[in-house]
């Protein structure tokens, strides 16, 4: 039985909340400000990503189920540093006040932290039950892209205004791009995926992501004071670069059968 993309959007909700359960009287502040960012909503589309991938090669969702929760909390975790106010400086996130305003900047901080340090915990202990080499590989990709991303991140932060195009694209590919590129090889790499077929799923990832983020930085081009793509070579080029990237997508992952819960989880975004 194949799940539908509906289906693995509520499968990646349930297994959120298994591991983080609504706050009650009893629940520590960390707890109370680990849930209000990571039980918030959102679109979980990389955990969807790496599950439908995994589906699509032959793997087993459930077992991948694990790995796809912990990509979401070293997501949720980047959000909520990337709102504090060294950083990107935002007030709200997803409609309601950021982790830093509902919380404060150390709360904030620290439950950063624990996601990201819960994430790793979520994996190697899916790891330590049945020593799979898949499951180790998937670990280790997601690991690199929490790294890629930070990396990228500091390339932002520390831009200026002489920047080229090459800049931008480093920005772009490891700090959004990372874990898209996680998200489509680790589900590879669940579905016990021969090499080349990694590889395949690698560039899915960074191609998705590249677009991902130039179709932010389009979307945001009246409001958005940072210098991304669209501002600095015009929001034309932009979708000249979104659509090669797409091509380029839509290329490697029409050579899969089973591809279609990738397209309608993936499409939502263009």
């Amino acid at each position: 039985m194949k799940f539908k993309a509906e289906d693995i959007k509520n499968s990646v909700e349930d297994i959120l909340h298994s591991y983080i359960t609504e706050p009650d009287q009893f629940s520590s502040l960390l707890e109370k400000a680990e849930s209000y960012s990571i039980l918030d909503g959102g679109k979980r589309l990389r955990p969807c990503i790496l599950l439908a991938v995994c589906q699509m090669l032959g793997g087993s969702i459930n077992d991948a189920m694990p790995f796809a929760a912990a990509l979401e909390f070293i997501h949720t975790y980047s959000l909520i540093h990337d709102d504090l106010p060294a950083m990107d400086n935002d007030d709200m996130r997803r409609g309601k006040p950021s982790s830093h305003k509902a919380f404060g900047e150390d709360i904030a901080i620290l439950s950063g932290d624990a996601l990201l340090t819960r994430a790793f915990e979520i994996m190697s202990k899916e790891i330590a039950l049945d020593m799979v080499q898949g499951k180790a590989l998937a670990m280790n990709v997601i690991v690199k892209s929490a790294y890629e991303m930070v990396r990228g991140q500091v390339a932002d932060i520390k831009s200026s205004k002489d920047v080229d195009s090459a800049y931008i694209e480093y920005v772009d590919n490891y700090k959004t791009a990372a874990l898209f590129r996680a998200a489509f090889t680790a589900g590879a790499y669940l579905a016990n995926a021969d090499e080349e077929v990694v590889e395949d799923m690698e560039m899915l990832g960074t191609n998705f992501g590249m677009a991902f983020q130039l179709y932010d930085d389009f979307l945001d081009y009246d409001t958005d004071d940072c210098l991304n793509y669209a501002v600095l070579f015009g929001k034309e080029n932009a979708l000249n670069k979104i659509k090669e990237y797409m091509d380029n997508f839509i290329s490697i992952l029409d050579r899969y059968e089973y591809n279609s819960e990738i397209k309608k989880i993936c499409f939502l975004e263009f």
